[in-house]
This record gives C-alpha cells, sequence and structure tokens, in this order.
C-alpha cells in the first residue's frame, strides 16, 4: 500500500507541474495585436479535401470574405480522390474565380499527406497556409496571420482551432477536450518547447517548408502537422510562434457521433509511437499515466476500499488543476459557458483517453472512408 501511495502522489505531482508549465506558458503569450498589414506578402493556401460536400461552400464564402487582397492569395485545392461532389464544387468555386486552382490526385498518389506535398511543391507564394475542408475562419484570419509572419519573422505560426458546441453535453465535451489540447499547444509555445500543433490552422514558410518535406512520414498515416513541428523546433526553436488571437482562429464542427469521435481519437493516437522528441514522450506518458490510474483506481475501489480514496484524492487534484488552466483558457476564448459541463466530463475522461491512448496504437481505424491499419 506505501508503493501505491507513493505512486498516486508521484504522478499527481508530475501532472500539475506539467499543467503549471502550461499555464505559465499560456500566461506569456501576449494577445497578439494586430498592426498595420504590409500587403506585399503573396500566400498559398493549400486546402486538402477528400468528400467534403456538404463543408466546402461555407469555406469557400469564408475565403471571399478575406479582408486580405485576393491579389496576394493563391487558393491550392487539392482532391484527394473524393467518393461524392466535392470536385464539382471545387470546380464550380475555381471557375468563379481568379486565384484559386484545383489539383486532382493521381490514382497512385492518395492521403492527406500525399495531398500537402503536391501543393506546396506547386505552391508560388511566400507563406503557406494550411487549413482543412470543413473549417471556417474569421473574415480577417489571413489578415492576422500575415501581420503576426510581419512582425515576428516567424518560420511557423500555430494558431487557434475551436469547436463551436451545439448546446448538448457530447458537442460541449469534444469543445472542452479541444480547448484544453489549444490551451496546452500555446503554453508549450510560449515555454519555448512547442509539442503540439493543429493542421487545421498552420502557416509556415514556404522556403522553410519545402527544406524539409522528409519529415512527412509517409508511411504513418497521420501527424503531418505535429512531425513538421518537430522537425523544425530542432532548426528554429526561437521562430516557432503561436498566435493568441481571436481574428486568427477557425472553428470545426463537432463530429455527429460517437463512432466517428472514437474513430477520430484513434487517428490522433495512431501516431503517438513515432514521436521521438524527450518532452512530448513524457508529456504523453504523464497524462496517460494519471489516466489509467485513475481508471485502476476506479475498478479497484468495489474490491478494496482504500483505492476509494486514493482515486478519490488523485482526481480532486487533477480536477482542481485542470479547471484552474481551462477556465483562463475558456475566458480568452469567451466560451466559460461551458464550464458547466466540467465536471461531468472529467469523470468521463479518464475513461476515454485510457481506451483511446491504448487502442489507437493497435487498433485500425476508419477516416474518411478509409481503413487504416497500423504498422509496427
Amino acid at each position: 500500500m506505501i508503493a501505491i501511495l507513493i505512486f498516486s502522489f508521484g504522478i499527481s505531482l508530475a501532472y500539475v507541474f506539467l499543467i503549471a508549465r502550461f499555464l505559465s506558458g499560456w500566461n506569456a503569450i501576449p494577445e497578439f495585436q494586430i498592426r498595420k498589414v504590409a500587403l506585399n506578402v503573396s500566400v498559398s493556401l493549400i486546402i486538402a479535401f477528400r468528400n467534403e460536400e456538404k463543408n466546402l461552400p461555407q469555406l469557400f464564402r469564408a475565403l471571399l470574405a478575406q479582408t486580405y487582397p485576393a491579389s496576394s492569395i493563391e487558393i491550392l485545392l487539392v482532391d484527394d480522390h473524393s467518393e461524392d461532389q466535392s470536385s464539382l464544387i471545387a470546380q464550380q468555386f475555381v471557375g468563379s474565380v481568379s486565384n484559386a486552382r484545383l489539383i486532382s490526385m493521381e490514382a497512385h498518389a492518395a492521403g492527406k499527406k500525399k495531398a500537402l506535398s503536391i501543393a506546396s511543391l506547386e505552391a508560388r507564394g511566400q507563406l503557406l497556409i494550411f487549413t482543412d475542408a470543413d473549417a471556417l475562419p474569421t473574415e480577417n484570419w489571413i489578415r492576422t496571420i500575415v501581420s503576426c509572419y510581419q512582425q515576428t519573422h516567424a518560420v511557423l505560426i500555430a494558431s487557434p482551432v475551436v469547436i463551436k458546441p451545439a448546446g448538448d453535453f457530447f458537442t460541449a465535451f469534444q469543445s472542452l477536450e479541444f480547448l484544453s489540447l489549444i490551451g496546452s499547444t500555446a503554453g508549450s509555445f510560449g515555454i519555448h518547447d512547442p509539442i503540439m500543433v493543429n493542421g487545421a490552422n498552420l502557416a509556415v514558410d514556404r522556403l522553410r517548408y519545402l527544406e524539409n518535406l522528409d519529415f512527412l512520414q509517409n508511411e504513418i498515416a497521420s501527424g503531418d502537422d505535429v512531425f513538421l513541428l518537430l522537425n523544425l523546433k530542432k532548426k528554429y526553436p526561437r521562430k516557432l510562434v503561436f498566435l493568441k488571437s481571436l481574428e486568427a482562429s477557425v472553428s470545426l464542427n463537432p463530429v455527429s457521433g460517437l463512432y466517428d469521435f472514437l474513430q477520430q481519437r484513434l487517428r490522433w493516437a495512431s501516431k503517438s509511437r513515432f514521436y521521438k522528441d524527450k518532452i512530448l514522450i513524457l508529456t504523453a506518458v504523464i497524462v496517460l499515466l494519471i489516466n489509467l490510474w485513475l481508471l485502476n483506481c476506479f475498478v479497484m475501489s468495489f474490491f478494496e476500499l482504500p483505492f476509494v480514496f486514493i482515486g478519490g484524492g488523485v482526481f480532486l487534484t487533477k480536477t482542481l488543476v485542470d479547471f484552474i488552466f481551462l477556465r483562463k483558457v475558456l475566458h480568452f476564448f469567451q466560451m466559460e459557458r461551458l464550464l458547466k459541463f466540467f465536471v461531468l466530463s472529467q469523470f468521463l475522461y479518464f475513461l476515454y483517453i485510457s481506451f483511446a491512448g491504448l487502442a489507437g496504437n493497435f487498433l485500425p481505424y476508419k477516416w474518411k472512408g478509409r481503413t487504416v491499419k497500423q504498422t509496427i
């Protein structure tokens, strides 16, 4: 029992220290203030899509509403063998504007990583901005990112991605989890040791991107964004920036059902065993261990009473530090209303993370109509 108490205290302390570091990093990043933007930075906006007929029309409307001049933007749309009307919708959009091109991938090429690689080689802009077909940017999105690029001379700029909840618990749970990831992402940038990034809102200097094309690791189906970050982190540790601005954010719709939610999380977890960054590995281990330990205590509490108090202590510690951190992040994104779902989310979180964290390394998952099997 002494060993169990020591482990419980140790994992709790490690988790508190981890979240405290993220909180200090979050606080260290000032909210970005856009200055007068020189309009001479050429931008290549790259969007790979597959079966996105429901999302492309709203994305195209958002792109047409951008306040950055269209003459300085080229839009590269890459069709990854869509099986619905996505290609037709994209063709219609390209035909209606003068600054967009549609790239159809050849039969032997498939996958988002390959799509991004193809588009980046054809891009002519000084700055590459990547987003997803289901993302919805603000009207000042490109202008704000370009302003940050000009002010900081960054090699990579990560910007916020949020999930807009629909008012029910399931979508609120997704939004809370996603905001915690975005807050942790920003926090890691704030302490100059970034370990996460989201490819739905990412800007990279084109020359630096092309120099690091080998980061893609095409044998791995997911993780193009994180592998790029880790590669650039080795070369330009002080040139990686998190753009803390609501104007630079994009929003995503929550997934509609539990099956799709789990498939998405399995995809995210599938790349974890390929990481080589020590801080990222340590972070993942701490998060997985504390959630696995909570699951263990939950199960053992049915058999041995002390585990009720041991698990309860770890749970309360984790919940308190998560609340302090998440409240800060939610305040910035003006989504404090989600805190009413926080406690219930905490009770479910360790169950789902324990499953996804382990199963994602072994089970195949289905995404965009494709079944992806894990490789060793």
